[in-house]
């Protein structure tokens, strides 16, 4: 009996990690929070960020800062502190609530910058973290065992995090890409037509850059825009996208373009072309 109830245990466990670590297969159907990505500056220190319970239980949620840095794989990586975090600047209203079923909370998202911050980017992740003690109802109402028997009771955990950018005084990045490349995709599942688009991205100035890219065949845009970012912490990365050429196109060539700047009037940095395998 003993060793039935240390494997119920572990395996209560791992429910609980998988539930808080597969957080973007949830996020959608649990919390909605608009928007995505939050940018403070010395002229704009305060944004709202608005939390919608899109469950059908009653929900609460402490929110919480975590640093993040990116690594040049492209991958990014939990740390404790590093040298551009904006964990110490960020102040939250309130910082724990509970939101009812189908109910939205916003939240104040604060920058309180040292006078002596030094010009430049920072960043880190604000995260809503759920406490699943003080849900409604069970999420899980048990575990069972190959007998058939209910054992014991599991509540599930949800979280988000979302990226948070400060500038401080004069920022300047620039971006570019070195050795576009172009090849067959070999993702499993990957349609006929499906190619991946690889390079070294690179970053220089005191800023986080962020890069669009644009696909053209016949000088028509192929599918939707990408972008790419490269935090501060990092002079360079390696970024790959997949687009799928349209039905009945074989051989030719592509347009690819780096753009940056902003979003909705970017400024187009390089160009180039890429024979189709």
């Amino acid at each position: 009996m003993k060793k039935n109830r240390n494997f119920l245990t572990l395996l209560a466990v791992q429910i609980i990690l998988t539930a808080l670590y597969a957080i973007p297969a949830f996020a959608s159907e649990i919390l909605f929070v608009s928007p995505t990505r939050v940018n403070l500056s010395e002229k704009s220190k305060v944004a709202v960020m608005n939390v919608t319970n899109m469950s059908n239980l009653d929900r609460t949620y402490t929110v919480g800062v975590k640093d993040i840095i990116m690594l040049e794989k492209g991958v990014t990586q939990t740390v404790d502190n590093f040298d551009y975090s904006a964990k110490k600047m960020l102040r939250f209203f309130p910082r724990q609530f509970t939101i009812p079923a189908g109910q939205k909370q916003s939240v104040r998202i604060m920058a309180k910058m040292p006078a002596d911050t030094p010009d430049g980017q920072y960043h880190s992740h604000v995260y809503f973290l759920e406490d699943s003690t003080k849900q409604s109802k069970p999420e899980v109402e048990g575990l069972a065992v190959a007998s058939g028997q209910a054992v014991t009771s599991v509540p599930l955990a949800y979280s988000v995090m979302m990226p948070v950018t400060l500038s401080k005084g004069k920022v300047e990045t620039s971006v570019n890409w070195i050795d576009p490349k172009i090849s067959k995709s070999v993702k499993p599942g990957a349609q006929p037509g499906t190619y991946t688009v690889s390079m070294q991205l690179t970053r220089s100035g005191n800023g986080q850059g962020v890069a669009f890219f644009d696909v053209l065949y016949d000088s028509k845009q192929i599918g939707k825009r990408r972008t790419a970012y490269i935090y501060r912490e990092i002079d360079k990365r390696d970024y790959k996208f997949d687009f799928k050429l349209p039905e009945g196109i074989q051989g030719g060539k592509i347009q690819l373009r780096l753009l940056t700047g902003e979003k909705s009037k970017p400024d187009l940095v390089q160009e180039t072309s890429l024979s189709i395998p």
